[in-house]
């Protein structure tokens, strides 16, 4: 398994299985195996892939995973009889994959953007900002708080300062929101 998340209801793991290829693996909360699903991803191990394996759950307890060779591409919902729903493409090159409150995402994106995409359930972007000047920028995501607060990782390749910064949104769905930015650290 590459990662663990711990749901309302049991705990999902993504991962590699040989002769089954990218998998999410359900858990109960005593660590019982409940059921392995195949990602359809292909059963060749391709350690780009692995790396983007991403979950989250939304506040309804639905959990999604995203997943992509470079970055994050494609998204998909896992239902409660381990169905997947059909691939969604997602609108920006992530790198870093959260639900936000009332079913939203924050998508992270990285080098040549920089900034943060916030979509709808269906991938659809109600919100950007680009932190980015165009010279492989990189955003990263390390903690969301609160729904609408996330301290994040924010570095120039070009000119190397790289700042940890705590963004709050106001989380309307509307493009072109006042965004605030406090506590930067640079390194």
């Amino acid at each position: 398994m590459r990662r663990i998340y711990v749901g309302k209801e049991a705990i999902f793991g993504l991962g590699y299985l040989n002769d089954v290829g990218f998998v999410v693996v359900k858990f109960d909360f005593q660590g019982n195996h409940i059921a392995t699903k195949s990602l359809g991803l292909g059963y060749e191990m391709d350690f780009n892939l692995l790396e983007n394996l991403k979950g989250s759950f939304n506040d309804h307890g639905d959990f999604f995973i995203a997943y992509g060779n470079s970055f994050l591409g494609m998204m998909v919902k896992l239902d409660a009889e381990m169905n997947l729903s059909s691939a969604i493409p997602i609108p920006a090159h992530g790198l870093d994959f959260y639900s936000l409150e009332n079913s939203k995402f924050l998508i992270t994106s990285g080098p040549l953007e920089g900034g943060f995409v916030v979509t709808d359930s269906e991938l659809k972007t109600l919100w950007e900002k680009s932190f980015g000047s165009g010279t492989l920028d990189i955003t990263r995501a390390i903690k969301v708080e609160n729904g609408w607060e996330i301290w994040s990782i924010i570095g120039e390749y070009a000119t190397n300062p790289i700042s940890l910064k705590k963004i709050r949104f106001n989380g309307k769905s509307t493009r072109g929101q006042k965004t605030s930015v406090s506590g930067s650290l640079v390194f």
